[in-house]
């Protein structure tokens, strides 16, 4: 379906992020207008730094290098896109949802449980994966909150993100999870 060139799938993730971007700002620009966060502040950047695969670590790609936009709608919903080097060497560029139906606040630190549900826009799992082009995951975000002075604040804006691939779409039955680093843009 994607055969062009091997930078395409790069290019098309991120045309639809811009897309995305642009038809959902409209909505998330009036709500800024009666809030005092900022676009940006709903901005994150989501980069995984490792992953392990269980039970069968051998046969799959351990670096899974990639970053991915998540753009919050609101406490609950955001869109995601991005791009990464999946399990098996592939090249594979997704646009998305995520829904994190709630938080719990634990002092300074927020945890968010997630579902991600996205499209696998390069067939980066094509004839690997049952339900192609559909894409899931689980997510458990950790954040900081509520920190105080100039030297602290990095801390309301950084976090941890644990996502967990289900077993099976592979079908090999390993189950990937990833550890990513995360950054909120914004106040």
């Amino acid at each position: 379906m994607f055969e062009a060139d091997p930078g395409a799938p790069l290019q098309r993730a991120l045309v639809c992020a811009l897309v995305l971007t642009a038809l959902l700002g409209g909505r998330a620009c009036a709500a800024d207008r009666q809030t005092a966060e900022g676009f940006w502040s709903r901005v994150t950047l989501v980069v995984p730094v490792y992953t392990h695969h269980f039970p069968d670590q051998g046969a799959f790609d351990d670096r899974n290098w990639g970053a991915f936009v998540d753009v919050a709608l609101d406490g609950r919903w955001s869109v995601v896109g991005g791009d990464y080097v999946n399990s098996f060497h592939r090249n594979t560029a997704f646009a998305g949802v995520s829904f994190s139906p709630v938080s719990v606040d634990l002092g300074k630190i927020r945890l968010r449980p997630g579902l991600l549900a996205g499209i696998d826009l390069s067939g980066g799992y094509r004839g690997r994966n049952p339900v192609e082009p559909l894409l899931g995951a689980f997510e458990l975000h950790l954040t900081g909150q509520g920190f105080e002075g100039a030297a602290d604040r990095i801390l309301d804006h950084a976090g941890l993100a644990l996502i967990l691939f289900p077993g099976g779409m592979n079908q090999r039955g390993a189950v990937p999870v990833s550890l990513a680093v995360t950054y909120r843009f914004g106040p």
